[in-house]
């Protein structure tokens, strides 16, 4: 499984990286810098530019940070995540975790594309975002295996909260209404045979913070999340 957060980005903008490394001392230095919580937890982290592939930027963020496990807190060195930031479109995509972590590189990353700490945001997404993702993922001959929705009507009844698992959950009765006429969408699960030219199956959860998980394939190469960032640009924007 690969944890994964979305994020967005001014779509126009000029490159500002001049170098191919920057720090987390550079960016604590920066204007705005304060606003970010986490960086107390970082201790030190380099974020590098590796590698232009098709329409994205690829960084990896190194760092070292302090973690609570119970009631002791304990140093975690040299955990990378990496950045993949569209060229021309409004996205960007860390995969690692944790999320606060996650979080400082992309602030550092955002530091090194604009000058600016605070531009890369967590994308949060809505309904008729969710409801666009289902319906690009049926283009694909896709399935919804997943879903969590919160105030709905079901069976002639209020519910707070309902989540199902399973596959073809499409084709459960009623739930393209119940989906339709939700309050809110918390996580949608989707199954796809294939994307584009990657002919491994696909499967993935979202969340309305912007975070998921990619189930499968289990170790996806660079090829293949290149082409799922394309998938995720094009439905959500």
């Amino acid at each position: 499984m690969l944890d994964f957060i979305i994020y967005t980005q001014p779509r126009k903008f000029k490159f500002k990286n001049d170098k191919k490394k920057y720090t987390v001392e550079e960016l604590k230095d920066a204007p705005r810098s304060s606003q970010i919580s986490e960086l107390e937890k970082v201790k030190e982290g380099t974020l590098e530019f590796i590698a232009e592939i098709g329409e994205y930027r690829l960084f990896r963020f190194i760092c070292s940070y302090i973690q609570r496990h119970g009631s002791t807190l304990a140093e975690v060195r040299d955990r990378p995540l990496d950045y993949w930031q569209s060229k021309n479109g409004s996205l960007v995509i860390s995969f690692g975790f944790p999320r606060s972590v996650a979080r400082v590189g992309a602030a550092l990353l955002s530091f090194a594309t604009f000058g600016d700490p605070m531009l890369i945001r967590e994308f949060s997404l809505v309904k008729s975002d969710f409801l666009r993702l289902k319906d690009k993922v049926k283009e694909l001959n896709g399935n919804l295996t997943l879903i969590d929705v919160r105030k709905v009507s079901w069976g002639g009844g209020k519910l707070r909260q309902l989540m199902m698992k399973g596959d073809k959950l499409e084709e459960v009765p009623g739930l393209e209404e119940v989906l339709q006429n939700v309050e809110r969408i918390s996580s949608l699960g989707f199954s796809i045979p294939s994307i584009k030219g990657v002919t491994r199956q696909f499967s993935f959860r979202l969340t309305d913070w912007g975070g998921g998980q990619i189930y499968s394939p289990p170790d996806p190469q660079s090829h293949e999340l290149a082409e799922f960032f394309a998938f995720l640009e094009e439905s959500l924007l």
